[in-house]
């Protein structure tokens, strides 16, 4: 930036601060506003932005066909048919059964409980002391599955028109998306805005179509070891325990906690004894852990490894927008921010408060 005569030295960074200082309120304020505004138009916003996303996940596959011959229309239909049949297998192997698990959470926690009860003249003697009737009541857990019946009940054919309207976007997002590529490269008044939107467009493709399906993969085969574990333990239902430690498992910390915590609660039910019930848990972080801070990173790489703060913030926010859709968004949506913040560059909110620059000079990329 050029200086101006007409002011004083240490005027002109002055109001570079000043400037600086009202973009970041205003960031911010935008940042607390966005979730009532997404939250409040969730019926237009979700099926967008989760268009969105499935098609920069499943835009590499269509690539795929064309690249040998198939057509571009119908290499866009088959990869969202591809799509939508995962989907059915998902509901009819996993959620099904899961629903039938949510639906015996009553029966289940009174067992429990019973069981508990029994530990706790030796959990007294030791010097512990906990309140297991509130911990587990009956009643909050027949209240709890009548009420998820009745939202599903109420909710599913929202769902559903939810869900076709999203793979009709889907079609046209992936069906057009080398217009949009074009668009987005020719429609910009320089050539450096033109490489900067082609690169931001290729590592956004990149990275979460790569990190998605790796960690499918990744995830796959946590749900066959799970799976197989749970059958070899005589648990019932080891595919839906599979498969829900294959989905939970992309929602970083929490989805692990929680499929601990069922296969806990169903052990201590199904066996009878706390010690060999919490086997299965035991079992699941023993495997969650070496996946998790050894499988994981090496075949993902040092490229995709994201700071556990971002995933968690992402994760939070995205949920606290849109609940569970919102989780299973918020780790894409986290990269796609992620690199379009590379690209343009990210603010230095702590340099700042020492008196840094906001936005730092840019500087050189590699294509």
């Amino acid at each position: 930036m050029k200086k101006r005569p007409d002011l004083q030295p240490g005027t002109e960074q002055l109001l570079d601060r000043h400037l600086s200082s009202l973009t970041l309120l205003i960031g911010f304020a935008i940042f607390l506003a966005l979730p009532f505004v997404l939250k409040t138009g969730a019926v237009f916003f979700l099926p967008l932005v989760s268009a969105v996303v499935i098609s920069v996940i499943l835009a590499p596959l269509a690539d795929w066909m064309v690249k040998h011959g198939i057509p571009n229309g119908l290499a866009s239909g088959l990869a969202i048919l591809f799509f939508a049949a995962v989907s059915v297998v998902v509901v009819v192997a996993i959620m099904q059964p899961a629903l039938a698990l949510v639906v015996k959470l009553p029966e289940l926690s009174a067992k429990a409980t019973d069981i508990m009860h029994n530990l706790k003249d030796w959990l007294a003697s030791i010097g512990s002391t906990f309140d297991l009737d509130r911990a587990v009541g009956g009643s909050t857990a027949v209240t709890a599955g009548t009420d998820l019946l009745t939202t599903l009940a109420l909710g599913t054919p929202g769902a559903l028109l939810e869900y076709f309207l999203t793979l009709l976007l889907v079609y046209f997002f992936v069906s057009s998306r080398t217009g949009i590529k074009r668009s987005l490269l020719l429609d910009r008044d320089t050539v450096s805005a033109s490489l900067t939107a082609a690169r931001t467009v290729r590592d956004v493709q990149d990275k979460v179509s790569h990190y998605v399906g790796t960690v499918a993969l990744i995830n796959l085969g946590i749900g066959a070891v799970v799976a197989s574990g749970a059958w070899l333990l005589g648990l019932e239902n080891p595919v839906m325990w599979g498969g829900l430690a294959a989905i939970l498992n992309f929602l970083p910390y929490v989805g692990p906690l929680t499929t601990a915590l069922l296969l806990a609660i169903t052990g201590i039910v199904e066996f009878g004894s706390p010690w060999v019930g919490l086997l299965p848990a035991a079992c699941y972080l023993g495997l969650h852990a070496v996946e998790a801070n050894a499988i994981t990173p090496a075949i993902v790489g040092q490229r995709l490894v994201m700071h556990p703060a971002s995933l968690l913030i992402g994760l939070s926010y995205f949920t606290w927008i849109w609940g569970a859709p919102g989780a299973v968004l918020a780790i894409p949506l986290t990269i796609i921010i992620g690199v379009v913040l590379d690209r343009i560059g990210r603010p230095n909110l702590l340099g700042f408060l020492f008196g840094e620059p906001l936005f730092p000079p840019p500087e050189d990329q590699d294509a």
